[in-house]
């Protein structure tokens, strides 16, 4: 165990006894009262002490947790508004703008660094409203208002994302990461109509997410890269799904492919580098990411989102869901979870594609037939997530053959699809009274 897992243990384990030193003085007050009760008197008073923390309420939540988190989001919003304001009625130069801007994070990182010694984590939260500030003014310097040139624009958001990296770790808090990462995030949409330079918004956003995996790596912060996963992949879809043209094929691409490696990275790295069992945490937060990737290609590749486009992003996306079981199986094989949920997703790509490629009885039939052969996997295997996937699957085509199917279907076709179905229904309850005992030890 490195010094890094060993410092998360003893954090983890320092939570642990605060919580059950809460739970001891919340008891402990709950028998002086009723004490008290009893003796019809003042039974002596126990002070909490003064390792433990103070015990949560609604007032102290909202006092010492919440209001300065809130305070610093609308604080550097107003900032936003302001300078977009500014903009629309031509009250001052482009450039006093971009300096004002500058000038209103300068003032909030003094007074973070002011009050760092006695408020830590108002100080932390007055660095990420600086950090998320100089992000956006950078941003809107260069894309914007054209006042600074690409490479210094890049340069200066290289060191502030290396800057804002390093003072995380020194504050040792999750939050200075996520507010700085959801201010650089969202700001560049308040402080200006429209760009069309969406590989530099895109470019703008990776520098911010390689900031993110190093927290990720260095610090363990999963819900950091948790976060940037979730930002980056809405922002990437809006943008393919309304805006992305076929001149952009090329730089969509590039995206598309460096922010889903990024996050693999992210959402299984500690699995990999300690040669331990995958969380369902990180399992699910990688499926999540190839469905992502999925709804992101569907854009990218297949833009007239014609049925014959759409079935060759769904096979090729499924073909790669499976690859990527086999590698973690190879790679991570005491993680059976992030394997299976590969293998599901690949199925239910290849149930998608028959739907887009194929229309009638054929893609029902299709349909029964993947039921089948997972039902069967997770009988010989003893899985019950297969077997449930099956029964899923079989609801699903019993939903299209009654909702759809029944008002296009000739009669032929609604005997052989009705016949197939209870038939394979009632093999299925068969097998289940069969080996019950197996399966469920019954």
């Amino acid at each position: 165990m490195d010094e890094q897992d060993e410092l998360a243990t003893l954090r983890q384990e320092v939570q642990a006894i605060r919580k059950d030193m809460e739970g001891q003085y919340a008891r402990l007050q709950q028998i002086e009262a009723r004490i008290a009760k009893l003796q019809g008197g003042n039974a002596h008073k126990y002070v909490q002490p003064s390792s433990a923390q103070p015990i949560i309420t609604l007032e102290n939540f909202i006092g010492l947790r919440l209001i300065h988190i809130v305070g610093i989001v609308v604080l550097v919003i107003g900032v936003a508004i302001g300078v977009k304001y500014a903009f629309d009625r031509n009250l001052i130069s482009e450039t006093t703008r971009i300096a004002l801007a500058y000038g209103a994070g300068a003032l909030l990182l003094l007074f973070a660094y002011r009050l760092r010694k006695d408020y830590e984590r108002l100080s932390a939260i007055l660095f990420s409203g600086a950090m998320a500030t100089f992000y956006f003014t950078s941003y809107a310097a260069h894309v914007y208002y054209g006042l600074l040139p690409f490479a210094a624009v890049f340069a200066l958001m290289v060191l502030l994302t290396i800057f804002t990296a390093f003072e995380a770790v020194r504050y040792k808090r999750p939050e200075i990461a996520l507010l700085g990462l959801i201010g650089a995030y969202g700001i560049p949409f308040l402080v200006s109509k429209n760009s069309e330079r969406a590989d530099l918004l895109f470019l703008y956003i990776l520098i911010i997410n390689c900031g993110v995996l190093f927290l990720r790596i260095k610090m363990g912060w999963r819900v950091v890269g948790q976060v940037a996963q979730a930002l980056t992949w809405l922002l990437f879809i809006g943008w393919s799904s309304t805006r992305f043209t076929a001149a952009q094929t090329g730089s969509a691409t590039t995206f598309l492919i460096a922010f889903f490696i990024l996050f693999s990275v992210m959402a299984l790295y500690t699995a990999w580098r300690q040669k331990e069992i995958a969380r369902a945490a990180d399992a699910y937060q990688q499926v999540l990411n190839n469905a992502a990737l999925y709804f992101s290609a569907l854009f990218v590749f297949s833009p007239a989102q014609s049925d014959a486009g759409l079935a060759a992003v769904s096979i090729c996306c499924a073909l790669f869901a499976a690859l990527q079981g086999v590698v973690f199986y190879k790679m991570l094989p005491a993680s059976p979870l992030l394997r299976q949920m590969h293998y599901m997703w690949a199925v239910a790509l290849a149930v998608l594609a028959a739907a887009f490629y194929l229309d009638g009885l054929p893609v029902t039939l299709l349909w029964l037939l993947l039921a089948v052969g997972m039902f069967a996997l997770g009988a010989l295997l003893r899985e019950k997530l297969w077997r449930l996937a099956s029964l899923a699957l079989m609801a699903l085509t019993l939903i299209k053959l009654l909702a759809l199917d029944s008002q296009r279907f000739s009669a032929g076709h609604k005997v052989v699809a009705y016949v197939v179905l209870g038939l394979l229904l009632l093999i299925v309850s068969f097998l289940y009274q069969k080996f019950r005992q197996r399966w469920f030890g019954e």
